[in-house]
């Protein structure tokens, strides 16, 4: 398995009501995948991992392996409860807008699922640290205000841009415009386009 690379990315989307809103609210999902949890498989995995990560013997890859499996077993589920009791929030979830097929999500992460969110998101795993806003812009053409909805968040290995492709046929009123933003300055102060 190798690294992951993470890239921020901002997303920006414009264009008239209802579309705007329509697409703002079906962003919105928990932010959690119900990948089917294989115990067994995963352990002997991430066992496989930490041998060629340097632990010291099999049975101490085992060890470890077993007690990170434990982890991700519970953290997995806290979040399904969060998800369940709809207490988790994410402004721009891949899942809510494209959903992961039935048949991936039980072959699992490791097996199915990262080639297909590959093919179909451009990028192999849910989006991170996703911040929204809304930035009022004057209009080139006239004396109007344009509503941008901005998105700010962490994509892994590239942007989601198979992801926009489909959105922008989905809603054809509205205006996608995704970039990777190679300075974290960026990340972290308004658009200098901002009204």
């Amino acid at each position: 398995m190798t690294e992951i690379d993470w890239l921020w990315n901002r997303l920006e989307v414009s264009g008239p009501d209802p579309a705007l809103t329509d697409f703002i609210g079906r962003a919105q999902g928990p932010g959690f995948i119900p990948w089917r949890w294989s115990g067994g498989e995963d352990r002997e995995f991430w066992s496989a991992i930490a041998l060629r990560g340097g632990a010291p013997s099999a049975a101490a890859a085992d060890r470890l392996a077993r007690r990170f499996a434990d982890y991700l077993w519970w953290h997995l589920g806290e979040a399904q409860t969060r998800a369940d009791l709809g207490q988790a929030y994410v402004p721009l979830d891949l899942h809510a807008l494209r959903p992961i097929p039935r048949k991936v999500l039980y072959a699992g992460w490791h097996a199915a699922g990262a080639e297909w969110c590959w093919k179909h998101w451009g990028t192999r795993l849910p989006l991170r640290k996703v911040t929204f806003r809304f930035e009022h812009r004057r209009q080139r053409k006239g004396a109007g205000i344009d509503v941008v909805a901005v998105y700010d968040f962490l994509s892994a290995d590239w942007s989601p841009w198979l992801a926009v492709k489909s959105w922008r046929r989905k809603w054809p009123a509205l205006n996608f415009t995704l970039s990777p933003l190679y300075d974290l300055d960026q990340v972290f102060e308004p658009s200098s386009m901002a009204a």
